[in-house]
């Protein structure tokens, strides 16, 4: 969690959930003396490799912890949701729903030009739906992932408020794997007009991204339930 100049940066690349704390953690290939002296470039650690860069424009980083304390009480909150040795529906007693069923026909706007909002704690199609943690909430925003339960059935559930741009289909795609690895049942919130175009985002790999988001959707080993709660269009559907 804390700085660690002599491990390889790509470990934690290759990690399936990564926790960083604001203002200690530091991942990057080259530090600002190596920086300055290939490239002539001049940057700080924080710029180069801070918690709050690669939480919100590189991705790499998936929780933003305030200190150490809360990053250990983020990964315990990971590990109980991942359920590794007992899969599957939670047995014990269930409250009741947060909101009376018939308020979901107003959550939603009837004309579909009209965006909708899927916050963290959305009251949509749930009895105990919360977001415990939303993975990645800075990287790629109008996409939403997170874990939360059905009745004591752990599922990962990705929505989104609005278009799908280049952050949000790789950020998908990590979730939709890790759900995978899981073997966490995934619930789609249909809520999208599908990807973002424009020179710049055919210039950052929306096509390429994109597609490697449809094939890890195509390609998921856990059951998959799609609801429609907005606009769903294009590639996004």
């Amino acid at each position: 969690m804390a700085r660690r100049p002599r491990a390889a940066p790509t470990r934690t690349g290759l990690s399936d959930y990564i926790v960083m704390v604001r203002g200690r953690t530091r991942a990057f290939l080259a530090g600002p003396p190596l920086l300055k002296a290939a490239t002539g470039e001049i940057a700080t650690e924080e710029e180069l490799g801070g918690a709050e860069m690669h939480t919100s424009i590189s991705g790499l980083g998936d929780y933003l912890a305030e200190d150490d304390r809360d990053a250990l009480r983020i990964a315990r909150d990971i590990m109980a949701h991942l359920e590794w040795d007992r899969p599957g529906r939670d047995e014990t007693s269930h409250p009741p729903p947060r909101h009376d069923p018939e308020e979901l026909l107003g959550i939603m706007p009837m004309d579909h030009k009209r965006a909708g909002r899927h916050a963290p704690g959305d009251r949509a199609v749930h009895r105990r739906f919360q977001f415990p943690r939303i993975r990645a909430a800075n990287y790629g925003p109008a996409t939403v992932c997170g874990h939360a339960r059905i009745e004591g059935q752990a599922i990962g559930i990705i929505t989104n408020n609005g278009p799908l741009d280049v952050p949000g289909a790789n950020k998908a795609t990590h979730f939709i794997q890790a759900c995978c690895q899981s073997r966490t049942p995934l619930l789609y919130l249909n809520n999208t007009t599908g990807y973002m175009v424009g020179k710049a985002y055919e210039e950052a790999g929306m096509i390429k991204h994109g597609s490697k988001m449809i094939q890890a959707v195509t390609s998921a080993s856990v059951p998959q339930i799609t609801i429609y709660c907005g606009a769903s269009f294009g590639a996004g559907n």
